[in-house]
């Protein structure tokens, strides 16, 4: 392995990069989804919420809690739909003549949801102690007339997701900067991420693989700067070191199946740092008296947090389900957590026009080129560690029966592994200074990705789920009509159904945001007639059965508005100032003279 000196990060740069942080902020808060919109958000705010009020991951103590216990004795196989298990209570010693314990309700997902969810939860529960009335506004004005709890600290809790999707912008910028890429095209590369790919629409939404983008994406960004210290002939201090530990630790907590990616990424930064230490060793220019910490101190700070975090998933475990390696989803050692044909999860993921990445994400088709600059620059060690973490997270995914990511907009299983890409992406751009028409291809693939992305966020992929679901069962409505036997279980019927919807056109979940949209601006009201919408023969009108999937309540601002009856120029001058002062940074920034 080579090291030569690269390009430090300047103030300008970093003032640049603050800037797109702000403004995507900005557009991000903007258009959140408020309160959690799918089981598995709202199981895991239960689950926050009971941890913070009686220091237990089992729902309990809200109506939200209630309702899915109820659910659950109505019809046990209720659980996976809404994300949760169901645990027998297990007999202690001695307790013979005490009265049976009732079962426990867990979520299923990884427990750094929690714990990154516990200050927004925080400060929302602060908000509702300060505004009594607020709370009970909000209560009453409850969506379908269904009891509701804490909304406040509801509403808070959902801008988690905006606030760590503007921070993987802001990781992109810094990461392109450290390989080289200059300020302008840096921070282009960086928006371009923002506005034309399925990370919008997920950001704005509520489910952990942007909270474990994020804090993967944290972990490969400390290894650069590591790097770089090195590159000056410095060991890196130890903050470094523990921080890289400490993001690989919580993406890992986040969201299991980025595990392989988060091994590798360590696996790198244990190279960079060993080869690093072995230059400065043999070096005579080594400055006398540097502020980093030895080469096995330093590994041990990125071991601790490390195995906390191990610590933690077991302990988590064994409390919830009794067994040290079962997640929720199944042991990751019996072959229960990853199931599926990879060939048909990966075309898939790549082209389904309903979750294909080259329809969601375009510009990732210019990678190839960024590919080839990293290798002719012998960036060798992070080109193997940006292919290798790609793959490791989509093909687990690709080997999954659920490679689609059941109702989301986009590949949302690939988004881990989307920002690695777009370093590519961002290198693509750089050589464009040699090959004009790198640019102009790139504005070419730019346009499409955000109409694309802007469809997912001005429609609300529940909404279309919705109604894709019931369009399907007048076009496919038994066995025989999907090519089944007639034998065929009711499980059978519905997951071919509904893998019939990602391959069929006519169900595109892009085209058919853009379609309802359309609607709804015409003044159409919320009656979709089918033959409009999916173009399904018949005559049926369909509308969503859920109050919040109607006209535009999946926007965080208009629950603020309607339910907290807060002025709507609160979100809005909050959203104004954080891009005049994005737009001022970026500015100052980008000038050419700044330093």
């Amino acid at each position: 392995m080579s090291f030569f000196r690269r390009p430090l990060v300047v103030r300008a740069d970093r003032l640049s990069a603050i800037g797109a942080f702000l403004v995507v902020l900005a557009v991000f808060g903007l258009t959140f989804v408020g309160t959690a919109e799918l089981n598995d958000a709202e199981v895991e705010f239960q689950s926050t919420s009971a941890f913070a009020r009686a220091g237990s991951l089992a729902l309990q103590g809200t109506p939200e809690a209630d309702r899915i216990e109820a659910d659950l004795l109505r019809d046990p196989d209720l659980a996976s739909d809404l994300h949760v298990r169901v645990v027998e209570a297990r007999a202690d010693a001695g307790a013979a003549d005490r009265a049976p314990r009732s079962p426990r309700i867990y979520g299923r997902h990884g427990v750094g949801q929690v714990l990154v969810a516990l200050p927004f939860y925080a400060a929302g529960r602060l908000w509702g102690a300060l505004a009594p009335g607020l709370e009970e506004q909000a209560v009453r004005l409850a969506y379908d007339g269904v009891e509701a709890s804490e909304p406040l600290a509801h509403l808070v809790v959902g801008l988690r997701n905006p606030l760590l999707g503007a921070g993987t912008i802001w990781l992109v910028a810094m990461c392109a900067l450290r390989l080289g890429v200059r300020r302008r095209r840096a921070i282009g590369a960086a928006l371009a991420l923002a506005g034309s790919t399925f990370l919008w629409p997920q950001a704005r939404s509520s489910l952990s693989d942007v909270q474990a983008t994020f804090f993967l994406l944290l972990a490969l960004h400390l290894v650069l700067v590591a790097r770089e210290r090195l590159d000056r002939l410095e060991m890196p201090p130890g903050r470094i070191a523990f921080g890289i530990g400490a993001a690989l630790a919580m993406a890992f907590l986040s969201r299991i199946a980025v595990a392989p990616a988060c091994a590798l990424i360590a696996a790198v930064g244990e190279s960079v740092l060993r080869f690093g230490a072995r230059r400065i060793a043999a070096s005579r220019w080594t400055p006398r008296g540097g502020s980093g910490v030895t080469p096995q101190r330093a590994l041990l700070l990125a071991l601790a947090p490390i195995a906390v975090g191990c610590a933690v998933f077991v302990g988590t475990n064994l409390a919830r389900y009794g067994k040290p390696f079962d997640s929720g989803y199944g042991s990751i050692f019996d072959g229960t957590l990853f199931q599926g044909v990879a060939a048909d999860g990966l075309k898939g993921l790549l082209l389904s026009p309903s979750r294909g990445l080259v329809w969601f994400a375009p510009l990732v088709l210019l990678a190839p080129i960024g590919i080839a600059r990293a290798l002719a620059e012998r960036e060798r060690l992070l080109t193997f560690c940006l292919f290798g973490v790609t793959a490791l997270v989509a093909l687990p995914a690709a080997a999954t029966v659920d490679w689609h990511g059941a109702s989301t907009y986009g590949p949302r299983y690939l988004l881990p592994c989307l920002p690695f890409l777009w370093l590519f992406v961002a290198l693509a751009l750089e050589e464009a200074s040699r090959r004009p028409w790198i640019g102009r291809a790139a504005l070419a693939l730019f346009v499409p990705g955000f109409v694309v992305a802007l469809g997912g966020v001005v429609v609300d992929h529940r909404t279309h789920d919705d109604l894709a679901r019931r369009a399907a069962e007048i076009e496919w409505p038994d066995a025989p009509s999907l090519g089944l036997p007639i034998t065929a279980s009711l499980e059978d019927i519905r997951r071919e159904r509904y893998n019939r919807t990602l391959w069929d056109v006519r169900f595109a979940a892009p085209l058919a945001h853009w379609r309802i949209f359309r609607h709804r601006v015409a003044g159409l009201g919320e009656a979709f007639p089918v033959d409009e919408l999916y173009h399904v023969a018949g005559a049926a009108v369909l509308s969503p059965r859920s109050e919040r999937h109607r006209e535009f309540h999946h926007f965080g601002w208009r629950e603020f508005v309607r339910r907290f009856d807060g002025p709507g120029t609160v979100p809005i001058g909050a959203a104004v100032l954080l891009v005049l002062f994005g737009v001022i940074a970026l500015v100052r920034g980008l000038d050419r003279t700044a330093q």
